[in-house]
């Protein structure tokens, strides 16, 4: 039974996940101690909460359970299940022994990492909400919410939402949206832009926190004036499940020279590519504004702010069996981190700009590109209607091998001069609108590539143009399962056995290595490997 609202309990997160050392080798201690260890939580009370709180709806995503609720302060809140449900991964395998392992791969997740993570955004200056670690009460305030949430252990936060009119929305913004609207008022109006290095300093703590899951489902976004008739858009990064997480044990270290998002947090990083990969359609998208000097500053200045007593702070920030538990070697891990937080970064600058995305909007827009001494390429968009942004960026040969420009609507007209070599290959995207390439550089055979659905867009070629009449779809959609790579490369073993009387037992083991570039869909090339071994 659950106390009294306002009152505290004694709980342990999940005491299902405890195991013994046997099942820790092969399937990983992740977060056992934590989620069997007692910890005291504070029973939400329902009547006092943001002066009185309402529920509306169940919500979540692919493993949360949570209840939507709005405060007589006229804000929104949540209710967020600690304990996971991954219902993605059960469908195919329910009343299977694979049931058991998938539910009990929560127990890599930190129960209590998201209070954690709050304290150090707020240290860098980057928007978030504060959670608070409750239990549910059994009131009947919950209504038809009651028996399903009545007594769950939850984070308690709110939720950044447009307010009703007349009220201040969150952090004093004009607008809150999600990342498909962003993207949405990017294409149609220049006015808007986001505040890069503010999510830089955002993704560098994810770097920092090994969160691996920062999708667009996993951010929100608030509107600012910018003071020049244009917008800023600032990220509120939020759901910080996988902070910290811990893929660990002999099985999943195996899974992970397949799946390199099977991360787990250390006092060193583990890949860069698996830590973002789920970021990409943001970082790629937002981030190619900043210059590498501009890069480089930011991340000096979150190592500096992330003092040994921020980081002490934070972590204090865990209940107080957690931290008993947890405080030295968490505190350890996030100052090993820090210290090597410019090896992480450097390795992320390459993610973002080894194939550089550039993005237009449906104005009518002119872009020279100029090939300058060096094989460097400068690209330059003029600042167009009052408010936009004027954009101008040098991409060197050594950090950058493509850049991809994407026009959408419009009539536009892309430039290029200068000579060299082809070390930095151009891809430019038109959309609607008549547009018009001019290839004026002398450079080596297909170094721009032209690319417009309407046969009436002008080109004049140049020696390394290469036309074509084809449409290029938009590339903002990286978490969706039919999305494919159009960069970088992957390995996939392949371990199999057989048996057949002429044969008898058949072992086999292969690798099957995929690249990926623009425009291949499903990949570029592959290629596989494999070798056996017949014992009949």
């Amino acid at each position: 039974p659950v106390p009294p609202r306002g009152d505290a309990v004694t709980v342990a997160p999940g005491a299902q996940y405890r195991a013994g050392p046997l099942y820790r080798a092969f399937l990983g201690s992740g977060y056992r101690d934590l989620w069997t260890t007692p910890i005291t939580v504070e029973v939400a009370d329902l009547d006092v909460l943001a002066g009185g709180l309402t529920p509306v709806r169940v919500g979540g995503g692919m493993t949360t359970r949570t209840l939507h609720l709005d405060g007589a302060d006229r804000r929104r809140y949540v209710f967020r299940s600690v304990d996971k449900e991954p219902a993605d991964l059960l469908e195919d395998f329910i009343g299977t022994p694979i049931e058991a392992i998938l539910r009990d791969q929560i127990s890599s997740f930190n129960p209590a990492g998201a209070l954690v993570v709050a304290s150090l955004l707020d240290a860098v200056d980057v928007l978030h909400v504060t959670p608070r670690l409750v239990v549910v009460p059994d009131d009947p305030r919950l209504g038809e919410f009651r028996e399903e949430f009545a007594g769950m252990l939850a984070i308690y936060e709110e939720r950044p939402d447009d307010p009703p009119p007349g009220s201040v929305a969150f952090a004093g913004s004009d607008e809150i949206a999600q990342a498909d609207r962003l993207f949405e008022l990017f294409e149609e109006d220049p006015r808007h832009h986001v505040a890069s290095r503010e999510l830089l300093r955002a993704r560098l703590i994810d770097l920092l926190v090994g969160d691996r899951d920062r999708s667009t489902n996993n951010h929100l976004w608030a509107r600012f004036d910018d003071g020049a008739g244009g917008f800023v858009w600032r990220p509120i990064p939020r759901d910080r499940d996988q902070a910290f997480v811990r893929f660990d044990g002999i099985l999943k270290g195996l899974a992970r020279n397949y799946e390199v998002r099977l991360v787990t947090f250390g006092d060193e990083y583990s890949s860069i590519v698996g830590l973002t990969r789920n970021a990409w359609d943001i970082d790629r998208s937002f981030l190619t504004d900043i210059s590498r000097s501009e890069w480089l500053e930011t991340v000096e200045e979150v190592k500096r702010l992330l003092t040994d007593d921020v980081i002490d702070r934070a972590v204090r920030m865990l209940p107080a069996g957690h931290f008993e538990v947890l405080a030295p070697e968490l505190t350890r891990s996030l100052r090993s981190r820090r210290d090597r937080l410019d090896e992480a970064a450097e390795d992320y600058y390459r993610v973002v700009f080894r194939y550089a995305d550039l993005h237009g909007s449906d104005e009518n827009e002119t872009v020279s590109v100029e090939r300058l001494a060096g094989d460097s390429l400068r690209v330059t968009f003029g600042a167009g209607s009052p408010g936009a942004r004027a954009y101008q960026r040098t991409f060197a040969p050594g950090e950058t091998r493509e850049v991809r420009l994407y026009l959408y609507g419009g009539d536009d007209q892309v430039t290029v001069t200068g000579e060299g070599r082809n070390l930095i290959r151009l891809q430019a995207v038109g959309g609607g609108g008549r547009d018009r390439f001019i290839d004026r550089s002398s450079t080596g055979p297909g170094a721009n590539g032209f690319y417009d659905p309407d046969a009436s867009s002008e080109v004049v070629s140049g020696p390394g143009t290469r036309w074509h009449e084809r449409r290029v779809e938009r590339p903002f959609s990286w978490h969706e399962e039919d999305r494919t790579l159009d960069w970088g490369h992957s390995w996939l073993p392949e371990p199999r056995f057989a048996y057949d009387g002429d044969r008898g037992l058949v072992l086999s083991a292969g690798l099957t290595h995929t690249r990926y570039a623009f425009l291949r869909d499903p990949y570029s090339s592959q290629m596989h490997a494999r070798v056996g071994w017949s014992f009949g």
